[in-house]
């Protein structure tokens, strides 16, 4: 009894959507012959919640538990939507705009790390040494 709770555990943890992520999900067989016994569940904890299926959550179809890709890897229904969704082109981020622009000069943008940190310093002795007069 112990044993099979531990291989639906470590399955579970396996097919986790939101551990996983977009990585594709290689089960072996005795992990397959689990999920069919499961119903096919991607994840199963959260929809057992009675609220889950309100919140986006859907339960996989009885006839749609899960299918093999062409690459002949196991999909699961929830994956399969979620690599639709992936594979949509995301709008780019405007360019950030540098909040220092208006303090560097062109003699700045021209030096290396070092030599600006060296002006820097020298700056701040001369801020100093004014404001010890």
């Amino acid at each position: 009894y112990k044993k099979i709770n531990n291989m639906k555990t470590r399955l579970k943890k396996k097919i986790d959507t939101k551990k996983t992520g977009n990585k594709k999900i290689v089960l072996l067989d005795w992990e397959k012959k689990m999920l069919v016994a499961l119903k096919g569940e991607s994840n199963p904890v959260i929809k057992n919640i009675p609220g889950a299926i309100k919140c986006g959550v859907k339960r996989s179809a009885d006839g749609e538990i899960c299918s093999t890709s062409s690459s002949g890897s196991f999909i699961l229904p929830l994956e399969r939507e979620q690599i639709q969704t992936l594979n949509a082109p995301l709008p780019l981020p405007p360019p950030k705009k540098m909040p220092l622009d208006a303090f560097e000069t062109d003699v700045t943008r021209s030096l290396d790390n070092k030599q600006l940190q060296r002006l820097v310093l020298l700056q701040q002795l001369k801020l100093a040494q004014v404001q010890a007069e």
